[in-house]
């Protein structure tokens, strides 16, 4: 087998879906050696022994031909995408380049176009969706058998427990005997962030902070969602690699997707909750199938999604009952530890080889 992950995306980038990806073509890389290829839209210097392509096309279109033309040449076996527009662009002109490999679609959400997604489906040999969620609602259009795959966390760079809280406070220059009630991640509305200023009210001797987000994305939740409230900081973007910090600086750990939103329901595998589980602090986090399929009440403490008052109830309990805190990190920690990026990349490649 020879796999060729084609994306359109560049580095460096603030997304999480970027990290998603360098994770995964890591692994890939680490399995499949010379038989693995990456293909981006920019030049990659995370890793220089992976062989990367870089496309000269931006459009969609012109990219899905010059990398079909790679697979060809380099006799690539298998495609591998998560975009969707670059795989349907990579399929309609696969007959016309004599391309005749395996397609595998890696499906994070549903398409608002029904009958473009209908297409990639049955187009598409190999499918992995990120949810028995959004499995259950594709299931229907694919010719295959569908492997849930969920997204996983990287051992060694969020196994945080030799850093110490105050120490980490110290370094963040944060305060060292506040309550501290972190989230880290974007600003979409889906991820439920305008309710921590509502819980913020509530809990107003505790400190909340939100690492994550843009420039604009910040100064827009200030003037939409703070008036008022002073026991709320934003923290713009900072490096992956210092996010780790943060989680050891907090008391408690926040997960408050929205229930308004079909993609936090049910098909978000979000990157945060494993990070958050490996760093051994408490956990409160919204009752969603989305969120259930990774942690049950053993692990995280449920609040009600979109309901300030029960997820302050959740924060509270987290800091006055310890035992029991304890009891769900240490449950979650062992849940996650095998929850890896190189597990998963290994599951995928053997289903894709079948």
């Amino acid at each position: 087998m020879k796999l060729f992950y084609t994306n359109s995306i560049t580095y460096p980038s603030i997304r999480a879906n970027r990290l998603q990806v360098k994770e995964m073509a890591g692994q890939f890389y680490r399995i499949l050696g010379a038989n693995f290829l990456f293909g981006l839209r920019s030049e990659y210097d995370d890793n220089k022994s992976i062989p990367v392509y870089v496309a000269t096309s931006k459009k969609s279109p012109f990219l899905a031909i010059e990398f079909l033309r790679i697979a060809t040449k380099k006799k690539v076996t298998h495609i591998y995408c998560r975009e969707e527009r670059l795989l349907f662009f990579m399929i309609f002109f696969a007959r016309f380049l004599s391309y005749k490999g395996i397609f595998v679609y890696e499906i994070h959400r549903l398409h608002p176009w029904r009958w473009f997604l209908k297409f990639l489906l049955k187009k598409c040999q190999k499918i992995i969706s990120i949810t028995n969620g959004l499995k259950n609602q594709i299931s229907f259009y694919a010719k295959v058998e569908i492997m849930v795959s969920p997204d996983a966390v990287n051992v060694d760079e969020f196994d945080i427990s030799n850093q110490d809280k105050v120490d980490s406070r110290v370094k963040l220059k944060l305060k060292k005997d506040a309550k501290i009630i972190l989230y880290t991640g974007h600003l979409y509305d889906w991820k439920g962030v305008d309710l921590i200023p509502q819980i913020a009210k509530i809990l107003d001797d505790f400190t909340f902070l939100m690492v994550g987000g843009t420039e604009l994305a910040i100064s827009n939740f200030r003037r939409d969602y703070l008036n008022g409230i002073s026991n709320v900081t934003l923290v713009p973007h900072v490096q992956h690699e210092k996010v780790p910090l943060y989680l050891a600086a907090a008391d408690v750990l926040l997960l408050p997707n929205s229930g308004k939103f079909e993609i936090s329901r049910l098909h978000t595998s979000p990157l945060k909750l494993f990070e958050y589980m490996m760093s051994k602090k408490p956990i409160v986090a919204s009752r969603l199938p989305s969120i259930e399929e990774a942690v049950s009440d053993e692990d995280v403490f449920f609040a009600e999604p979109d309901n300030a008052k029960s997820f302050a109830d959740k924060i509270t309990e987290a800091v006055s009952n310890l035992s029991l805190s304890e009891q769900k990190v240490l449950s979650a920690y062992e849940r996650v530890r095998d929850n890896t990026w190189s597990k998963r990349a290994e599951q995928i490649i053997s289903y894709i080889k079948e």
